[in-house]
């Protein structure tokens, strides 16, 4: 090994074994194949061989790596350790120690290579008292050698101290009333530089022992920043381990700690896939075929194989528990017989099994799980095919081209006869709203069963057949999978709601391709043949999760448990789904929305457009499709006066209110009873600010500012590019009592501070130019004023207005939203079109930097009066929503919080 290297060994090794040593334990073997590098850094492994010093009394080591005493003390280990190290020096076997290389006048790193072999002689000496008296002693002559100081000399520096006090003995006792003064003067002087070696030599062994810890953290921090692209499963789980271990170990700097907070929080907005501790079910020469329940906390077994004939089938199914918690043990009346495993279908709460006989022999029927209970047979003819319902109905198709609604207990309720239809397969929607019916091979019909509409989705070829059908969590997105006829291929096609034609989704190619959504309804996971599993982002196109399993296929996914058949069903490999703890994605298609808001008390989220106005309940998140609220034309923006039970709605004919029924469980009943506003009959709004208690507001158009008291018009501003030219967009900020109104612009480029309730006309009292577009934010004290311009952000002191900090931005013509936490301690701002920065407040210490996993522009930073969300808007039709406490709580636990 270089001579660099071989240092760099030494200080770590022996400062590993002081370390065990100090803790009472001997490591008993140490050798080179006992090195290991991980990260490249190298440790002792076969800990199995650790004991206490003076506990062991069987000989353990190694021939040439156990001194002449013996094994199991320390010296022995410092023994075992300079063995180590001749060998890495020098290349030679230990047995043939103190022999040094022939060549090694020739080298560059000789007089390096002399220095370390100080190092090993003494480690290696055969007698004990003269080794290196602690592993502590050989760091610390490993830590001189590394601050560029001579072991050896050292060394004999040692040496004619030891001489000197040999001479000054006979000395003495020649001639000691004469010479006194001057040997004490002389051992003084040798005391002294001793005791100037040894500082220094301590003070050589913290360096090295910092730099030892630096280096550690960098390899921990570059394994956290390399998985920001690693999609394989476990490596966001790895890596937020390595940003705990790394933050434990004291980063250097408050930048590096800054940096790795905005790693573990990048790593936190993505989902990840672990093997369960007991990650598979079924033995893998079991014929039989493995089922799991939706909450996948139970399983069933068939011994048998799939659509083998009943003739082959001479045992019983039998039922077990995942080895989760929460998993009653399933039981199966003992005359219970599938027509077909593979249509076999578990009731929505788990209780029953829906088998359809796929050759339409016999009518479906129903096996309540529970001793003693009888099956149920469905009334009516065989059917081609049945599935159930979320409520615990059950929908069968039916020859010629029916669909037949039943109950739980096989009573018929309504028959519907569908023109042109021929009876196949059917997929209804997690909410039953919907079934989506294959037909003629190249077209999928959506039957709404509410009011009988249908729509008709046409793949883009004829030569395709549809072989399954999955619905995301509300039915926001469908994937179908796809046969091409005379071929062995199959793709995987998607539809995302509310936009037209299907889209090629899937890296997924060849046989046995098959799908199903995740709790999110964009990731879909998709498996075949080929033996790797995909977790895909639909909206980006992108892969989130990579698992690689040898002939995994029909992923199944339920109660946070992701199963993967092996390709015959005979067993199911187990993972557990680690889904973002602090990042929520919304749905906003197809248009992408320009403003957001919050209700007051933030269990409600309005995003709106040009094209309408959608609301999402956050308590709990819906990540299903959102409510659309057409209750007014052209609603765009949304603020609440003083109570929260009124919504304030802006829109191209005006301003509306609307009572607010925050229990609403449909669009329709969210906003009622409209009531126009009259002062802004005649004016388009923009944009809109209100003070803490709501009770001003201001409104801002086309060139016009209204500034509103209660519902009266309290002031009236208008905002002019050149000339009598109106500015398009006019951004807004009130401060808390709602007596200071700043004013941005979009196209006039300059920021405007009025005083509203000086007496007369408002009073300006602060007016400065920006380069671009301008936004304004007040800090909830009314301490700052927060000015987001085109080329930089900076924030003015409102007792001076005198700025108090500046910040480059990225993007000349980036156009972002400043935004303060309720408690004024951290402001939001945007540097970049790809990151929120989150500054301390007074300080503007950076704190991190949030940016959204599939790095997507972000804009519109808005967050919620509790302080609990913030939210960005998505270049891609999304809203990306972080909840800033569970993020908190996250990065604590992991050593990087922040005060």
């Amino acid at each position: 090994m270089d001579a660099d290297d071989c240092l760099r060994l030494a200080v770590t090794l022996a400062g590993a074994l002081a370390h065990l040593h100090e803790c009472g334990l001997i490591h008993r073997d140490v050798k080179p194949s006992n090195v290991l590098y991980t990260g490249g850094v190298p440790k002792l492994g076969d800990i199995g061989l650790v004991a206490e010093a003076g506990g062991s009394r069987s000989f353990v080591g190694t021939e040439g790596f156990v001194p002449a005493e013996g094994p199991g003390t320390e010296r022995a280990d410092l023994f075992a350790l300079g063995k180590t190290l001749y060998e890495a020096l020098t290349g030679l076997d230990r047995t043939r120690y103190p022999e040094l290389p022939a060549d090694w006048p020739q080298r560059y790193d000789f007089p390096q290579r002399l220095e370390l072999n100080e190092i090993v002689l003494r480690a290696c000496e055969a007698d004990a008292h003269r080794r290196s008296h602690s592993a502590r002693e050989m760091l610390a002559d490993a830590a001189v050698l590394a601050s560029g100081r001579s072991v050896k000399s050292l060394r004999r520096l040692e040496r004619r101290v030891r001489m000197a006090r040999r001479g000054m003995v006979a000395l003495t006792a020649a001639a000691l009333a004469a010479a006194g003064a001057f040997v004490w003067a002389q051992r003084e002087n040798v005391l002294t530089r001793e005791r100037a070696e040894r500082a220094a030599s301590e003070a050589s062994a913290a360096s090295a022992r910092r730099e030892a810890r630096t280096a550690r953290y960098y390899s921990l921090f570059d394994r956290v920043r390399a998985a920001r692209r690693d999609v394989n499963a476990g490596a966001v789980t790895l890596a937020l381990a390595a940003a705990r271990e790394a933050a434990a170990g004291d980063p250097p700097g408050g930048e590096s700690r800054t940096a790795l907070r905005t790693e573990a929080a990048f790593l936190l907005g993505r989902p990840d896939l672990t093997p369960l501790e007991t990650p598979a079910i079924g033995p893998a020469d079991a014929q039989r075929t493995v089922m799991l329940d939706p909450a996948q906390r139970r399983f069933l077994h068939l011994p048998w194989p799939l659509l083998s004939p009943p003739e082959n089938r001479p045992s019983a199914a039998r039922g077990g528990t995942v080895p989760l918690e929460g998993g009653a043990p399933l039981e199966l009346p003992p005359e219970f017989t599938a027509s077909h495993s593979w249509a076999l279908q578990f009731s929505p709460d788990g209780g029953s099994l829906l088998d359809p006989d796929m050759a339409a022999a016999r009518p479906a029927q129903v096996w309540p799980l529970r001793p003693g209970a009888a099956p149920i047979t469905l009334s009516g003819p065989p059917a081609v095919d049945a599935r159930w319902l979320p409520g615990g109905g059950i929908v069968q198709s039916c020859a010629p081209g029916d669909l037949v609604f039943c109950t739980a207990q096989g009573k018929e309720e309504r028959r519907v006869t569908l023109q042109g239809w021929t009876a196949g397969h059917i997929f209804p929607s997690p909410d039953g709203s919907q079934i989506a019916l294959p037909d003629k091979g190249d077209t999928i019909r959506f039957y709404n069963v509410r009011t009988g509409a249908e729509r008709v989705w046409s793949l883009p070829s004829t030569d395709l057949t549809v072989q399954d059908v999955q619905w995301s969590t509300g039915g926001i997105w469908m994937a179908a999978v796809c046969s091409h006829p005379g071929t062995k291929e199959q793709s995987i096609y998607t539809l995302r709601q509310g936009i037209s034609g299907p889209a090629l989704a899937s890296r997924q190619r060849g046989g046995g391709v098959s799908a199903v959504f995740m709790e999110e309804p964009h990731l879909l996971a998709t498996s075949g043949w080929g033996g790797v599993t995909w977790v895909e982002d639909l909206i980006h196109s992108v892969p989130v999760v990579k698992v690689n399993y040898a002939a995994g296929t029909a992923p199944r996914f339920g109660g946070g448990i992701l199963g993967l058949h092996l390709w015959n069903h005979e067993a199911m490999n187990l993972l557990t789904w680690h889904p973002s703890p602090v990042l929520q994605v919304l749905h906003c298609a197809p248009e992408v929305p320009q403003w957001l808001t919050f209700s007051p008390d933030g269990r409600w989220l309005a995003a709106g457009g040009d094209y309408g106005m959608q609301w999402w309940s956050l308590d709990p998140v819906a990540t299903a499709a959102p409510f659309r609220t057409d209750a007014g034309p052209d609603l765009r923006l949304v603020h609440f006066p003083p109570g929260g039970r009124t919504a304030r709605c802006l829109g191209a004919a005006g301003v509306t209110d609307y009572d607010f029924n925050p229990a609403a469980t449909e669009a329709s009943a969210l906003l009622t009873h409209p009531r126009p506003v009259p002062a802004w009959e005649t004016v388009r709004p923009g944009t809109y600010t209100a003070s803490v208690d709501a009770t001003v507001a201001a409104y801002s158009g086309v060139g016009k500012v209204l500034v509103m008291r209660g519902d009266e018009v309290w002031r009236t501003f208008h905002i002019t590019v050149s000339g009598d030219t109106p500015d398009a967009h006019i951004p807004l900020a009130l401060d808390p009592p709602g007596r200071r109104l700043a004013i941005g612009s979009f196209h006039a480029h300059h920021v405007w501070v009025w005083q509203l309730d000086a007496p007369g006309e408002p009073a300006l009292l602060h007016e400065t130019a920006f380069a671009g577009s301008v936004a304004v934010a007040f800090s909830p004290d009314g301490r700052w004023l927060a000015c987001c311009g085109g080329e930089e952000t900076r924030v003015l002191d409102t007792a001076t207005w005198q700025t108090a900090v500046r910040w480059p931005r990225r993007a000349s013509d980036l156009y972002g939203q400043p935004a303060w936490t309720p408690d004024g301690t951290l402001l939001a701002v945007q540097h970049s079109r790809e990151d929120i920065t989150l500054h301390r407040a007074g300080t503007w210490q950076e704190i991190l930097q949030l940016q959204a996993p599939t790095e997507d522009s972000l804009t519109a930073i808005t967050l919620s009066r509790t302080g609990h969300w913030l939210a960005a808007i998505g270049y891609s039709a999304e809203i990306w929503l972080w909840h800033l406490p569970a993020l908190r709580r996250e990065l604590e636990s992991r050593s990087l919080g922040w005060e």
